[in-house]
């Protein structure tokens, strides 16, 4: 189900694995892009109710969009 945010309202939520640990390596705005469009690729519909989508990228990700 979504997790309630600060104002109440329900916020869906797609966790991404990307096996980085390192933030010097942080994950690019593009990449968060790449990574919705994936779990809508993959199903994730924003807005329905259910549990976290879960999305591992942790091999070879890499953004279409530097």
């Amino acid at each position: 189900m979504g997790q309630p945010g600060p104002d109440g309202r329900l916020r869906y939520v797609v966790n991404v694995g990307t096996g980085r640990s390192d933030p010097a390596n942080p994950f690019l705005p593009s990449q968060v892009a790449d990574s919705v469009q994936n779990a809508r690729d993959r199903g994730w519909v924003p807005g329905t109710p259910g549990p976290p989508f879960q999305l591992d990228q942790s091999e070879g990700f890499i953004s279409k969009k530097r």
